[in-house]
């Protein structure tokens, strides 16, 4: 490619516009287009959400603290007794602690 093709990145239609000056006082409000987590240094789970605003500037809000869980409903025709579920609970929390994969 000869150099006078190259284009510059003054050329490129991807380049976001200049960031406006931010009034910190306002809720930042911006489309999300990508979820995903990480690890900490200190091995804590971080939450990395990718967005825009109107205005077309990049926004990464990075959630610390955040509690992984996940949710599972029992059969609405599971009959369990009070002890039972306690059972149940006791179980799936030791098995979780303790285990990395439950299949």
């Amino acid at each position: 490619m000869k150099d006078s093709a190259r284009k510059t990145p003054e050329d490129t239609n991807y380049l976001r516009p200049p960031l406006k000056e931010i009034d910190v006082t306002k809720p930042l409000i911006f489309m999300q287009t990508d979820v995903d987590y990480m690890l900490s240094e200190k091995d804590t789970p971080v939450v990395r959400i990718f967005g825009v605003t109107e205005y077309e500037n990049s926004v990464l809000l990075l959630v610390h603290n955040f509690e992984p869980y996940f949710y599972v409903p029992l059969p609405s025709n599971l009959a369990l007794d009070s002890a039972k579920k306690q059972e149940l609970v006791s179980t799936l929390s030791v098995t979780l602690l303790y285990n990395t994969l439950v299949l």
